[in-house]
């Protein structure tokens, strides 16, 4: 099977998450064993078991899609079937006579089905230029109560990844426990600073109706008010898992990778060399290829099917699924992660002094 053929139909396994989710609406008292036998075994060992990810479009691939192509409307198909199966769920949780830890477990697996598939989606998405995929990731994220990610995401971090200005750098030594909280209120200060600095270019006031996260924030309430309190609830419970296993992903996709600091505030460029990549087959596939994520950050705006393999960049010792898990549980985490840095870090001054000289 050609390499497009490879990467397309794997996707079309997503399709499955809604299903099984709508399945667990009625089966909730085994939610919770789906969720961890999911998060911390399944995926993992599916992981360590199948051949790596390696096959990958040539260096000259392109950095837009010339038309939409069946990979974007594999996507944008995707999406109404994730919000009716997220409506349909917390439905049930809600109104259905079933136990309160059945109701927080349909809502946990939930969060994290969405948090692992919507946000990714929604990261794709909120790259693209095109205004019907732009809003259709906007809309997920509406979701997800995570509408600030389309502006802070996209202006905040892939420009200051790797420095003290990226909230989402998971900086050497920090613990997943003490990254995702200050990740999340720092993403969202940082994108009303965004949003209010492009305000204030066009003479505008912070607060008007002008500005987008405002916007966001009132549709947000719109789109939650039918909830009640109970669905409230279980709603941003959902949110919660999600938004902690996008954190996750943050917390591995550039641990300990800074950039030098040049001179006070002036940092080196940004290259491969500041992404882990991971090529584990099955959390590829489920996660669009976002594994690729040193090339991501080298073209932002690259369709998924599109990323490379970027020889330069570190890698992780196992795939996202495998480092997510790992990441529970800080004192394995630093044992298995910190050396590589170190290593990373030593590598970085030899070639930097090699440079050096040469020059």
């Amino acid at each position: 099977m050609a390499a497009a053929g490879r990467r397309v139909a794997p996707f079309l396994i997503l399709f499955l998450m809604p299903a099984a989710m709508a399945w667990f609406a009625w089966r909730a008292d085994l939610s919770w064993i789906a969720l961890w036998a999911v998060s911390l075994a399944i995926l993992p060992l599916a992981d360590a078991l199948v051949p790596l990810d390696r096959i990958a479009p040539p260096d000259d691939a392109p950095l837009r899609e010339p038309k939409r192509s069946a990979f974007t409307w594999i996507i944008l198909a995707y999406v109404p079937v994730q919000l009716a199966v997220t409506a349909y769920v917390l439905w049930v949780a809600a109104t259905h006579d079933i136990a309160w830890w059945e109701r927080l477990g349909l809502a946990a697996t939930l969060g994290m089905a969405n948090g692992a598939i919507g946000f990714t989606l929604a990261h794709e998405l909120i790259h693209r230029v095109d205004r019907l995929e732009f809003a259709t990731g906007q809309l997920l994220l509406l979701g997800l109560c995570y509408p600030h990610y389309s502006v802070e995401h996209v202006r905040g971090h892939h420009r200051y990844v790797g420095t003290p200005r990226d909230p989402a750098f998971a900086r050497f030594g920090e613990s997943y426990h003490m990254f995702w909280p200050r990740s999340v209120a720092g993403q969202i200060v940082s994108a009303w600073k965004i949003e209010a600095e492009r305000l204030a270019k066009l003479g505008k006031p912070a607060f008007s109706p002008d500005n987008f996260l405002l916007r966001q924030s009132l549709l947000q309430l719109v789109l939650t008010w039918w909830l009640g309190p109970l669905g409230l609830g279980l709603f941003f419970f959902h949110v919660l898992n999600a938004v902690m296993l996008l954190e996750a992903a943050n917390y591995c996709e550039h641990y300990g990778l800074a950039r030098a600091e040049l001179a006070p505030g002036r940092y080196e460029p940004q290259s491969p060399r500041h992404s882990w990549d991971s090529y584990g087959r099955v959390t590829n596939y489920v996660l669009i290829e976002l594994g690729r994520h040193a090339d991501h950050h080298a073209q932002p705006g690259r369709p998924y099917q599109f990323l490379r393999t970027r020889e330069e960049s570190p890698r992780l010792p196992a795939s996202y699924g495998a480092m997510i898990a790992l990441a529970q549980i800080p004192p394995l985490w630093f044992r298995v992660m910190n050396p590589r840095v170190l290593a990373w870090r030593a590598k970085a001054g030899a070639e930097a002094a090699a440079t050096a000289v040469t020059a």
